[in-house]
Order: structure tokens, then C-alpha cells, then sequence
């Protein structure tokens, strides 16, 4: 009996820490693959009757000058909200350093993720998926990269703003071969 709690409990030791050196799978260069993207991209349709419309609010005006309302008004963000890199690239590459992964996004940009709950972003990942979740004060933000059964590599992004509905991209990325890089190096024009 005690050998036997010895055993499980040496197994329950060894298998979390056996795990942490293990790369993931989707470690590598992986270039889009428009037509399989444009054939799983969703449609957005919007339904709504007055849609574009504005908030819904009324303005009052005299001649011209606006008379101010007993709400507050919300502040206007300084900028845009940025949309994840990721939706915005042709080709990246994912690296396993330590306990962090590095995607590289070629022309777009980078980004670090670590394992658990850093700097308010929710990230996790097995050796064929990645996930992460964060929110701000205007949206909520998944993303989460998962390789398919063909080898493929499938991102899908859910931006969900709070006053908007929930937009969601997906993007199909996969090895680069022999065709795609000699295509890119060669010029024709030349």
C-alpha cells in the first residue's frame, strides 16, 4: 500500500515537470493560406434596421449651438483599438524560449506570451493549441491558435466590444514549402 502511494504520487510529480521543456508542436515558420482563410472566413451581416445610424441618442440644438444634456458624456479614446497582429499577417513564426513563446509577425510586428497570468492576459498552451484572453474597459479579446488534424494551423480571434457586436476572424496559416519560398525569392520582373 505504501509503494503504491509512493509510485502515484512520484507520477503526479514527474509528468507536470516533464511537460515544461516540451516545445509545442506549432513551433516554426507558417505562412497564410488565403484561399482556405476567404473559404472559413465568416460573413458579417448586419441585421439591424438602423444600423449606422448613430447611438440612438438625441441632440438638441438652437440655431445651430448644440444645448448640452444633464448626462455625462463619455470621454473619446484617444485612438483606435488596435487589432491583433496576427490578423494582419502574411507569414510568422513561433519560437519556444524557456518557458515564453515568441510569435514574430514578418513586417507587422511581435509579441511575448508566458504561461498563466501575466500583465492581465490569461495564456495557456499544450503542445497543439495555443489560448489567450484578455479585456479592457471597451473589449474582450480571445485568440487562440490550434493545429488541425492536416497539419494546418488554425488562429481564430473574438473581439468582443462592449457597445458592438462580437466580431469573430479566422486565419489558416501552414508550412511554408519549397513552391511558396521559391515564388518569393525568384522575381519575374527581373
Amino acid at each position: 500500500m505504501r509503494t503504491a502511494r509512493t509510485i502515484i504520487i512520484a507520477l503526479l510529480v514527474a509528468l507536470p515537470a516533464a511537460g515544461l521543456g516540451k516545445s509545442p508542436e506549432l513551433v516554426g515558420d507558417w505562412v497564410i493560406n488565403h484561399e482556405l482563410t476567404d473559404a472559413i472566413a465568416p460573413e458579417f451581416k448586419d441585421a439591424s434596421l438602423f444600423s449606422g445610424m448613430g447611438s440612438g441618442r438625441v441632440s438638441v440644438s438652437v440655431m445651430g449651438i448644440p444645448i448640452p444634456r444633464a448626462e455625462a458624456q463619455p470621454a473619446a479614446p484617444s485612438g483606435a483599438l488596435k487589432d491583433p497582429d496576427v490578423l494582419s499577417c502574411n507569414e510568422m513564426r513561433i519560437e519556444h524560449v524557456g518557458d515564453e513563446l515568441q510569435l514574430t509577425y514578418k513586417g507587422v510586428g511581435s509579441e511575448v506570451l508566458k504561461q498563466g497570468d501575466y500583465r492581465g492576459r490569461q495564456t495557456r498552451w499544450t503542445s497543439r493549441s495555443i489560448n489567450q484572453r484578455y479585456e479592457s474597459t471597451s473589449r474582450k479579446v480571445t485568440k487562440e491558435w490550434e493545429l488541425r488534424r492536416d497539419g494546418r494551423l488554425l488562429v481564430t480571434v473574438e473581439i468582443n466590444p462592449t457597445k458592438d457586436k462580437k466580431r469573430t476572424y479566422k486565419r489558416v496559416f501552414e508550412r511554408p514549402t519549397i513552391s511558396n519560398s521559391s515564388n518569393e525569392q525568384t522575381d519575374p520582373a527581373s
